[in-house]
């Protein structure tokens, strides 16, 4: 139950900008969920992953954190972006 409760927990982003994966996958109109964020040599970075389940780790400049899913188009989650 906890398990399902953490899931749903998780934010979605936008990507700023194309990324490629750790398998070589070109991504940018994906919604991925960000897992985790943590320290890495001072670093803050993102542990995120995709609808296809594979994950990567990201900047934050990379991405735009969304507050919820404004609309579904053709199985794709467009979110409104939140403002800091």
């Amino acid at each position: 139950m906890e398990a399902q409760q953490d899931q749903q927990d998780h934010k979605r982003c936008n990507l700023v900008r194309p990324i490629r994966d750790k398998s070589g996958k070109l991504r940018f109109r994906e919604t991925p969920e960000i897992l985790r964020e943590m320290d890495n040599l001072g670093r803050r970075m993102l542990l995120v992953r995709f609808d296809d389940g594979s994950t990567t780790f990201l900047f934050p400049h990379e991405v735009t954190v969304a507050e919820r899913p404004v609309a579904e188009v053709d199985g794709e989650y467009w979110l409104e972006r939140v403002r800091a």
